[in-house]
């Protein structure tokens, strides 16, 4: 694989990606500087796949299996980025750009343990993508229960193949009547 003009990368061990845990956090993930949002990684170790738990963040290892997982590539030993294939920009990055645009914090962590990706002081919003739009709804409507604010879905369009998602998120606000703020997100707004 050639990415950054290298070709020389590889999966990190379990040890390697233990080392990049922010502990500093409510719920330990990995460090913010590698723009990664998901719990589980593949690692480079046989058939291991290396996570932080949803009770407290703890590490753990699991065996590999039909899990959502993301790849994180390491180049010459010191420096791990997220690779997500499918999509342009990893979502945090747009998280990390909208909400401070909007007087929002990321990422704030509710009494149940779950997370907004962006708390304002009226709207609890998640941010997706767009073939995600259904997810949203779920929990942004839960964000807003808990925080008791409004709820709201930033959705990420990426291509014009995702409008049609942005659409069907549009009709199903419309006929069910969801009190859910909707913004809808493009990589040219974000740049």
């Amino acid at each position: 694989m050639v990415l950054g003009g290298k070709a020389d990368w590889r999966l990190p061990s379990v040890d390697e990606l233990g080392t990049i845990i922010d502990y500093s956090r409510s719920l330990p993930t990995i460090a913010p500087v590698f723009s990664c949002r998901w719990t589980k990684y593949w690692s480079g170790s046989t058939d291991l796949i290396f996570g932080l738990d949803d009770n407290g963040g703890k590490p753990m290892m699991n065996q590999r299996k039909r899990i959502s997982f993301a790849l994180l590539f390491v180049f010459a030993l010191t420096f791990p980025v997220c690779s997500f294939a499918v999509h342009l920009h990893p979502e945090a990055w747009y998280v990390d750009i909208w909400c401070p645009d909007h007087n929002g914090t990321v990422e704030v962590v509710l009494s149940d343990k779950t997370r907004v990706d962006c708390l304002t002081a009226t709207t609890a919003i998640e941010f997706d993508f767009a073939d995600k739009w259904y997810e949203a709804v779920g929990q942004s409507l839960h964000y807003g229960k808990m925080t008791q604010k409004k709820a709201g879905i930033v959705l990420i369009v990426e291509t014009q193949n995702d409008l049609k998602y942005w659409n069907r998120l549009v009709a199903v606000k419309k006929y069910w009547g969801l009190k859910i703020a909707l913004w809808k997100y493009t990589p040219e707004i974000a740049e």
